[in-house]
């Protein structure tokens, strides 16, 4: 049924009421959607204490174990593109040479008092230009930020720093997303058949086939 109402009067009353009615749904609904957020914090951050995290310098002691972890971490990586793999990813020879080169510097992510992930940087101070050898997180604990949180405590002590740069494998999607979406490198090369490193060894698994990337470092 349709009612006409000719009284100015009325009419503006009725107006006034269902503009507050209007108003009134809306406070609701962004009500709602607040407590939704809410709610939706609540059920993320519920249960999860805050990660306890340092990052400091390998010890002699703690060699062995790094070495250990880096390797399962790669050789992880290699087997989900490569199911039955038996060669090994990072043999620990490589290892030892980024250890031994001059400005190489290791470090050890201690999450929650526990050796959970490292790095490998070797820097130049004279040129400033900083390479990233090697970046790790344990088995198991991936994906929880670990690896991301290493970095920028590396990018912390190492200030002066102009360019950094690294590299890794085609199939190793993963750090490919990890190093341009998270860390903001860009790929800047890429080596192939027909473009070749000779820094990499042939016997490396996906050795034609690897990105450079750099960051550049705005002081």
């Amino acid at each position: 049924m349709i009612c006409f109402v000719e009284n100015p009067h009325i009419v503006n009353e009725l107006y006034v009421v269902s503009e507050k009615i209007v108003m009134n749904y809306y406070i609701y609904k962004s009500f709602v959607f607040s407590l939704t957020i809410r709610y939706n914090d609540y059920k993320i951050n519920r249960g999860q204490k805050k990660m306890e995290f340092i990052l400091e310098p390998i010890l002699k002691e703690d060699v062995a174990n790094f070495k250990k972890d880096m390797q399962e971490a790669f050789q992880q990586g290699a087997v989900k593109e490569f199911p039955g793999l038996d060669a090994i990813v990072l043999p620990e020879k490589d290892i030892d040479e980024s250890l031994s080169k001059k400005g190489a510097v290791a470090y050890k992510a201690i999450v929650d008092g526990k050796m959970s992930g490292g790095a490998i940087v070797i820097i130049d101070e004279s040129t400033q230009h900083n390479h990233l050898d090697f970046l790790y997180v344990r088995c198991g604990i991936q994906s929880k930020g670990i690896g991301q949180k290493i970095w920028i405590e590396i990018e912390k002590l190492y200030p002066q720093t102009k360019v950094w740069e690294t590299c890794t494998p085609y199939f190793e999607k993963r750090n490919v997303h990890f190093y341009i979406n998270c860390l903001g490198f860009h790929a800047v090369e890429f080596f192939n058949p027909w473009h070749k490193d000779t820094n990499i060894p042939d016997d490396m698994i996906g050795g034609d086939y690897f990105f450079r990337f750099e960051k550049l470092i705005k002081h």
